[in-house]
């Protein structure tokens, strides 16, 4: 998709030249959608491992590290969470442009 075009040169003083490629978007997202399941993953086998260690233990110190060691685990699952709203939230822009982008190709070839 390409908006407007021209330069900053004189008479074109307020236009703007924005290029969207949906293609390298859901590229771009589709590696960061591999890379949550990994991070899912992977705090998946730390809770795991926690919880066996801190099964096998006892006692106040324990208990204060376990507090720490799900702090740590809530968080990291909920930036997942973000990670993948942000994922949904892209892709709904890129359906949402492509659609805009239509309309506006059939516009077009309706005036001609």
């Amino acid at each position: 998709m390409i908006v407007a075009s021209g330069g900053g040169g004189k008479g074109t003083a307020g236009t703007a030249n924005i290029e969207y490629d949906s293609v390298k978007t859901m590229e771009g997202f589709s590696s960061v959608q591999e890379q949550v399941d990994k991070f899912a993953d992977s705090t998946n086998n730390i809770a795991s491992k926690f919880n066996r260690i801190f099964s096998e233990l006892s006692g106040k110190s324990i208990d204060s590290y376990q507090e720490v060691a799900n702090f740590y685990i809530d968080s990291a699952k909920l930036a997942e969470e973000y990670i993948r709203i942000l994922v949904d939230i892209v892709q709904q822009a890129d359906q949402e442009i492509a659609d805009a982008e239509k309309k506006s190709r059939n516009m077009f070839d309706d005036m001609g």
